[in-house]
């Protein structure tokens, strides 16, 4: 097989994953009570502590109080977090062009 019929391969691969991503996320039931943000059960707790670390980063008084970042610490986790960010998006086109280290 041709490296060109593969890459088109792994495009369409990509493509139909894509598409079968954003319609598992289409749901037509409407208003199911189910809201990550009001856990009521123990799997929906584990979501819900997963927003911690944003609540912080975000610096949201009414879940932190007074013990909000300074400026500084503000600027570290933010310079932190789009180093973060900057890797995780090259990840993926190595990834790809790697064939995941194959």
């Amino acid at each position: 097989m041709s490296p060109r019929r593969s890459r088109g391969r792994r495009l369409v691969l990509v493509a139909v994953a894509a598409v079968a991503l954003v319609l598992a996320a289409c749901s037509e039931v409407k208003n199911n009570g189910q809201n990550s943000l009001e856990p009521k059960g123990p799997q929906a707790q584990k979501i819900y502590d997963l927003f911690v670390p944003i609540l912080i980063i975000a610096n949201d008084r009414e879940y932190m109080g007074d013990e909000v970042n300074g400026r500084a610490m503000n600027f570290v986790g933010q310079v932190y977090l789009v180093i973060i960010l900057a890797a995780a998006i090259a990840a993926i086109p190595l990834l790809i062009v790697t064939g995941a280290g194959a």
